[in-house]
């Protein structure tokens, strides 16, 4: 009767077993059989592997390993959109660390509104301030999603120029005047000429 030698994996038997395969003992089986377990498998294990027989020198088809993970990890670029003024354009990019690479969407309250990675907000407008996008990050071979959201801030910049004589000096008609511009209903700001 024959008998079955398997190497030594790494120097970590939780993370690695290994084993003969049926018939593998039999001096009559021309084919034998090794089987590599991999038990808590990691990034590092998504590589080529086979099994050389150095007895024979004969090594087995290779076979590549891949590891499936996320998404996880979800992230807007600009980092954190901040506040846009009326009439201004934003784009915002969603990323996840995901493998295979995910697939993205962005709702608006629970409406789809781009397929892509990629939010492009166009001329932006004071009734779009203080709502929330959602992007939606897919691995869809393991059926996993998560998802990240943002809320817009409008920023209503308006200007309105207040020109007012305050003072008009007798001698050589020289005016003095004062210019107020009033920002989104706050204080006015005021420039002396």
């Amino acid at each position: 009767m024959g008998s079955c030698s398997v190497f030594s994996p790494p120097n970590e038997p939780l993370k690695y077993s290994t084993s003969c395969g049926r018939g593998t003992d039999s001096s009559s089986s021309s084919t034998k059989r090794y089987h590599l377990r991999i038990n808590t498998a990691a990034e590092r294990d998504a590589t080529d592997w086979w099994c050389d027989l150095s007895t024979s020198a004969t090594r087995s088809n290779t076979f590549r390993l891949q590891i499936s993970s996320g998404p996880d990890s979800i992230t807007f670029s600009p980092p954190s959109p901040g506040p846009v003024a009326e009439g201004e354009s934003l784009t915002v990019m969603c990323a996840a660390s995901c493998n295979p690479p995910c697939s993205y969407s962005w709702t608006l309250r629970n409406q789809p509104i781009s397929s892509t990675s990629q939010l492009t907000l166009a001329s932006i407008n004071r009734s779009q301030t203080e709502s929330v996008y959602t992007c939606n990050a897919t691995n869809s071979f393991l059926s996993k999603s998560e998802t990240e959201q943002f809320t817009l801030t409008v920023n209503l910049f308006h200007f309105q120029s207040n020109l007012i004589t305050s003072a008009m000096a007798a001698k050589g008609n020289i005016s003095t005047v004062e210019k107020g511009w009033e920002m989104g209903g706050s204080s006015p700001c005021n420039n002396f000429e």
